[in-house]
């Protein structure tokens, strides 16, 4: 984890072209006296400037990802509909740097490829998938 900086204030600009699109961004790292609260001096410790280019695939077997989305599309919206009740109860969130094993992300998708678990998302389903998520969650005081 990182705690050089706690904050990444980001620019992003997309420029269409006739073949994808360029995606520009300025990034300032950020370092914050608590949560909300930028330092009054040298609160900015880096900015990044980058530039990537996105080509359109043509012709491309998207079958493994269409299937995917099939078989994970409920439970994706159930972990969408969650945080969206969480940043709705919260002006701020904050992630736990520790007391996990895994990653969120990552234990996401086993839940969602478990099909088992996917199989008809009940209320108990969705009451794991959401104390899941607040395992990561720091409550903020």
């Amino acid at each position: 984890m990182r705690n050089d900086y706690d904050v990444l204030v980001g620019f992003n600009e997309h420029i269409i072209t006739p073949s994808g699109w360029v995606q520009q961004e300025e990034n300032l790292k950020v370092k914050l006296l608590s949560p909300g609260q930028r330092m009054e001096s040298n609160a900015v410790v880096a900015k990044e400037l980058g530039i990537a280019r996105y080509e359109r695939i043509k012709e491309h077997d998207w079958s493994a990802g269409e299937k995917y989305w099939k078989e994970t599309n409920e439970f994706w919206s159930v972990v969408r509909s969650i945080w969206t009740r969480i940043l709705e109860e919260n002006d701020t969130v904050t992630m736990k740097k520790d007391g996990y094993s895994d990653p969120l992300f990552q234990v996401m998708f086993t839940f969602a490829t478990d099909s088992n678990f996917t199989k008809k998302l009940n209320n108990d389903k969705r009451t794991k998938i959401r104390k899941k998520i607040l395992e990561y969650v720091k409550k903020n005081s």
